[in-house]
């Protein structure tokens, strides 16, 4: 290190240069790919088949177990509200946040969707007549505008008349993720539990108006309880697992060496994840005083 004149420290010590990173915004120990996940999407994929095609078994001894099938989609927009906002949450900090969200959701439901449209719009009422429906009525530009779930009055011809609950998930990845980088946390907790208190508030009032069934079924306002509640088992998940790290760890007598309360607990480095901007600062503060 440099010396001044009759080999004093310097007054011109090197700076230590620490870089502006933003910690992480889900704690370390929580893994990317959680295979739980897909045992629920299990779940409710075998919910919504068994509700469609278990017709004949609903007057049977099985039928009340079939019955609940109907509650698959609400765990599919459950599930996705977790997801989407684990991910939104994750992603907003780094570059190409809009980019990387839009693009990913395009390229997962596009191409499949609108070969489906294709398909049944061009191709469909040629090859298979007894198929054909009126195309003025279920106009395509709606289907391909993700806006087949508005007022609708029946859910149209197969087999796109499972579609409306996809247009709800476009919409979502549509106004969501503006949300999530425009508002601050706080924020967003606090407009997810007005969504899952609202949103049922809102279909009871549409009946008791007179509203059609279908259409406080299928409409996006009437249907948000089910995403944001998932956006909030989000927050929820991300609150309790550095207790439930450190409760794992209590029970395997891991101890932090800071504080003597289990490995998981906020002290310790393990639960911290990667130093921070202050510990790097603090590590350079302590270099300086040793020159000193």
């Amino acid at each position: 290190m440099p010396l001044g004149t009759g080999g004093a420290p310097s007054r011109f010590l090197p700076i230590v240069r620490t870089e502006m990173k933003t910690g992480p915004t889900e704690p370390p120990h929580l893994p990317e790919y959680l295979p739980v996940l897909d045992g629920l999407r299990g779940v409710a994929v075998l919910m919504v088949i068994s509700y469609h095609s278990l017709t004949g078994l609903r007057s049977a001894s099985l039928g009340s177990l079939f019955q609940v099938g109907w509650a698959g989609v609400d765990l599919f927009f459950v599930l996705s509200g977790f997801l989407i906002t684990r991910i939104l949450v994750q992603t907003r900090a780094r570059g190409g946040y809009f980019r990387t969200f839009y693009a990913r959701r395009a390229l997962r439901i596009w191409p499949l969707y609108f070969l489906v449209l294709v398909f049944t719009f061009g191709v469909m009422g040629r090859l298979l007549p007894a198929l054909a429906f009126d195309t003025h009525r279920y106009a395509w530009t709606t289907y391909a505008l993700y806006l087949q779930n508005l007022w609708m009055t029946d859910f149209g011809p197969a087999p796109i008349n499972v579609t409306w609950s996809l247009a709800i998930e476009e919409q979502f990845y549509l106004v969501w993720p503006l949300l999530v980088f425009f508002l601050r946390n706080g924020q967003l907790r606090a407009l997810l539990w007005a969504c899952v208190l609202l949103s049922p508030a809102a279909r009871l009032v549409a009946l008791w108006e007179g509203a059609a069934p279908i259409q406080v079924y299928t409409f996006t306002l009437f249907r948000l309880d089910g995403l944001a509640l998932g956006g909030c088992w989000r927050w929820a998940w991300w609150m309790a697992a550095p207790r439930w790290t450190a409760w794992r760890g209590g029970a395997r007598g891991s101890r932090c060496p800071r504080c003597s309360w289990p490995s998981g607990c906020p002290s310790s480095s393990s639960a911290r994840g990667p130093p921070s901007t202050w510990q790097r600062r603090s590590r350079g503060q302590a270099a300086l005083r040793s020159v000193r």
